[in-house]
């Protein structure tokens, strides 16, 4: 990744992934933010990287301007699935 964009990025501690269901759920979730197309929804957010390390893992994602999702009520907000 080369451009001076905005990123967020998830971190992830191995040492949290303490058995194998929570890695195979971890890496299930980079196969799909993969898969999906972020132009078919404004309610999806691009993975633009994932990186693992011996400690870590990073989602590198496209950064969001705007509210915490916290804060979005969601019986105010229409949830695209």
């Amino acid at each position: 990744m080369d451009t001076n964009e905005p990123v967020a990025i998830k971190l992830i501690k191995k040492s949290l992934l303490n058995n194998q269901i929570k890695k195979e759920l971890l890496l299930s979730e980079v196969r799909v933010m993969k898969k999906l197309k972020p132009q078919d929804s404004n309610n999806i957010v691009k993975l633009i990287e994932f990186i693992e390390t011996s400690r870590n893992c990073y989602f590198i994602l496209e950064y969001c301007n705007g509210k915490k999702l916290i804060y979005l009520k969601l019986s105010d907000q229409k949830v695209g699935i």
